[in-house]
């Protein structure tokens, strides 16, 4: 079905105006609910002789980064990251999927190029915030505990949900192989979860063991694997798109441990940031038509520029928005469960009959961010729920004693 614009549906623009206000009613009560950004890890250590012992990257994390209010920063570009990625899948990535837009409408040319920064943007952050909170050697094994249960326990939910949803309506997302490939191989969004949890699993522990100082070296290695396009046979574990996320994730390092640094330059590195970035969309777009192949081939140079660009020009210029503190784990909701939302919007219209693009294009936002806020704000009240769709232990209650 094609959808286009039409200005004349008065009734419909009503409809969205009105859900419009009740979802966002809804994502700023999840929001309100979320748990504040705790004090980095950082902060904490310097007030103890015996946690400056433990703090190896003492040298290296710079104050401003260790400052809450900077950490206030990231969050908007976040919520930039998850905007862009529902809007992707709510368009859909080719032309017989989403709202089957053409590949040579405008709307699919912004798309593709926003696919260099989507992705690379959400692993920037990722290394962002893992410099903000360094890992001690003792503290590994429970610190990949953590991560394993905060992404395989929701992720592992989600696909199961996932697949129930797509044998039901008969999508293109059933996997050709077993059930189970899709647990331990890329499948839809989820591979994101696998490639980032191999980068905590490989390179923190390559970080922790060298304390940091072959960080640089590290980002030209990455870079080097990148643009080769070197990986591996199997894709088992997405362990190829790590090796693609990789440079945005130690870019996000760099930019944490040397941001006090970067602060006294940052004119001239917001200017050579936005130089290589306008290089880059000019290099992609010296054949618009392309935009299929755009998609397709990510491992090249004018990609990396885009992506790496353009992540530190957004983290550059943000605002610093303290209350969106916390939007972090609504954030992680919506990653994984915005595409049932923006899918039940596609068709409950198409069954109502509407065809208007800029209609289906709200909704599909709405729906997309409203499910996930909903169900953010049930899992909350239930400990069962909380771990399997957050990964979060349940909580004990605080027992009083009473005086007799």
């Amino acid at each position: 079905m094609r959808y286009r614009y039409r200005n004349k549906d008065a009734p419909s623009i009503r409809c969205i105006a009105a859900c419009s206000k009740s979802a966002l009613n809804l994502i700023v009560t999840a929001m309100i609910c979320t748990p504040r950004c705790r004090q980095p890890f950082a902060r904490a250590a310097s007030r103890s002789p015996s946690g400056r012992a433990l703090f190896l990257f003492r040298n290296q994390v710079d104050t401003h980064a260790t400052d809450p209010m900077f950490r206030a920063r990231i969050e908007p570009v976040r919520l930039l990251a998850v905007l862009m990625l529902v809007t992707y899948h709510v368009v859909g990535d080719t032309a017989e999927s989403g709202l089957q837009i053409a590949d040579t409408h405008p709307l699919r040319l912004v798309m593709s190029l926003l696919a260099d920064l989507r992705m690379p943007l959400f692993a920037c952050i990722s290394g962002f915030l893992y410099a903000l909170k360094p890992v001690s050697p003792a503290a590994y094994p429970t610190f990949i505990r953590g991560k394993f249960r905060r992404l395989a326990v929701p992720a592992t939910i989600c696909i199961a949900g996932f697949l129930g949803a797509s044998q039901v309506m008969g999508t293109k997302f059933m996997p050709q192989g077993p059930i189970w490939h899709a647990f331990v191989f890329p499948y839809a969004h989820f591979w994101f979860l696998q490639a980032i949890f191999l980068i905590f699993v490989f390179y923190c522990g390559f970080d922790i063991l060298t304390r940091g100082r072959l960080l640089l070296v590290s980002l030209t290695v990455a870079c080097a694997v990148y643009l080769l396009r070197l990986g591996f046979p199997s894709n088992v574990m997405s362990v190829n798109h790590a090796l693609y996320l990789l440079p945005y994730f130690l870019t996000g390092i760099v930019m944490a441990r040397h941001e006090e640094r970067a602060a006294r330059w940052r004119p001239l590195v917001i200017l050579l940031s936005a130089a290589i970035l306008a290089l880059g969309v000019g290099w992609v777009l010296r054949d618009p038509g392309q935009n299929t192949a755009m998609l397709a081939s990510r491992h090249d140079l004018q990609s990396l520029m885009v992506g790496m660009s353009g992540a530190v020009l957004l983290l550059g210029i943000a605002p610093r928005v303290t209350w969106l503190n916390g939007f972090g784990s609504l954030a992680f909701t919506i990653y994984l469960y915005h595409i049932f939302g923006t899918s039940l919007a596609r068709r409950a219209l198409d069954a109502a009959g509407i065809d208007d693009l800029t209609v289906h294009i709200c909704a599909g936002l709405i729906c997309g961010l409203a499910l996930p806020a909903a169900l953010y704000l049930l899992a909350a009240q239930h400990n069962l729920l909380n771990f399997g769709l957050h990964g979060r232990l349940p909580t004990r209650p605080v027992r009083h004693k009473i005086s007799t």
